[in-house]
């Protein structure tokens, strides 16, 4: 799980729109929309432990596809294409329902453990916008992701001050500067797709971490598991379900992050058949 610094201007917190509320019915439509039976993948398994096991097996730091899960997921095995109605841009906002941070996260950078516990704290809200496209062979793809949020501080005299955006990246291969200066970068380890039903969708990506401290020197590195559920509601509405996941080079973990929220599609593609 990397948080970045998010270079935005002040003039893109006036264009998020109204706050979506998260309400029981939200969540009794998602079910609706998968389906009668009960679906279990990565998201039920990081939601009930306390922490996480790594979902791929280290040898001399080297990750190996681990297929043990897959029998636990409705379903295909995985995922050759993505129904229609997937494509497009989808864009809304996500709510942290929790986080979770294991003492070891502290030993690298505790500067930077601070910051990034006290910016990740239930109930915060940010910004997200996910696009499917068609790739090679006709097979629609899922563009990596991230979720944006503002925090406004207060000036000397109480008043309003400039935001500060900062960004969680939910699987974006994109490096970049920390919320406290390290150097961020990762490399792509595993990009799992599967559907669980018909109108369920969940993607799975890995990636190996790298974590330089410029004041120090010091580098670190670790994994991120990343898991998004997306959930039809209707033509233009898709309930998303994510989880981020860090983890030491050994796969202890470090950190967890749960976010939920609705998507809406955007108004440049019409659909009017679906």
């Amino acid at each position: 799980m990397f948080l970045f610094i998010a270079m935005l201007s002040a003039s893109s917190a006036s264009s998020q729109p109204a706050k979506d509320v998260h309400s029981a019915s939200s969540e009794n439509e998602s079910k609706k929309a998968g389906g009668t039976h009960l679906l279990y993948g990565r998201i039920e398994e990081l939601r009930d432990e306390a922490g996480a096991k790594i979902p791929i097996k280290l040898q001399s730091l080297t990750p190996i596809r681990d297929g043990s899960l897959d029998t636990k997921l409705e379903g295909k095995s995985s995922l050759q294409s993505y129904p229609t109605d997937f494509r497009g841009t989808w864009t809304g906002e996500l709510t942290i329902s929790s986080c979770s941070f294991d003492k070891s996260f502290w030993e690298f950078d505790p500067a930077e453990a601070d910051e990034q516990s006290e910016l990740l704290r239930a109930g915060i809200r940010g910004r997200c916008s996910v696009t499917f496209y068609k790739g090679k062979g006709e097979e629609t793809e899922l563009e990596p992701c991230s979720v944006i949020f503002a925090k406004v501080s207060q000036t000397a005299n109480g008043q309003p001050g400039l935001p500060f955006f900062y960004s969680l990246h939910l699987g974006d291969l994109s490096s970049g500067r920390g919320v406290t200066g390290n150097e961020l970068s990762c490399k792509l380890m595993k990009n799992n797709l599967k559907q669980l039903s018909k109108t369920v969708l969940e993607q799975e990506v890995v990636t190996e971490d790298f974590d330089r401290n410029p004041r120090s020197g010091k580098v670190k590195t670790g994994y991120s598991e990343n898991v998004l559920r997306f959930t039809r509601l209707d033509r233009n509405r898709l309930y998303l379900q994510a989880a981020t996941v860090s983890y030491r080079s050994d796969g202890k973990f470090q950190n967890k992050v749960l976010l939920y929220g609705t998507l809406d599609r955007s108004n440049s593609l019409h659909y009017s058949n679906q």
